[in-house]
């Protein structure tokens, strides 16, 4: 971060926390290391840890992602978006459920 270069781009961190936003009660996000560090490092790059202006970027990008999420789960009564549960389980072997 202190070089400028982003860890992950800022669409995979919008779905990071998008994801977050609407299925966070997971036991296994909280326990999750790699995870954890994932959410401090898009806090701070992003500027979304309160009292801060966050990045337009970012904000314009969550809102499309958390968008989606709703608009899937209108749609379908059971399950979770499927780039969600693939990204969450390639990234931090974490298992999204509803």
């Amino acid at each position: 971060m202190q070089l400028g270069l982003p860890s992950l781009t800022t669409d995979t961190a919008a779905k990071i926390m998008a994801v977050l936003y609407v299925y966070g009660n997971n036991e296994n996000m909280v326990l999750n290391n790699h995870f954890q560090a994932d959410c401090n490092y898009i806090q701070k790059r992003y500027h979304i840890q309160g009292g801060e202006t966050p990045d337009v970027d970012f904000v314009v990008k969550f809102q499309y992602w958390h968008n989606e999420i709703l608009d899937y789960e209108k749609e379908h009564t059971e399950g979770i978006v499927p780039w969600a549960v693939k990204l969450f389980d390639e990234m931090y072997n974490i298992k999204l459920w509803r």
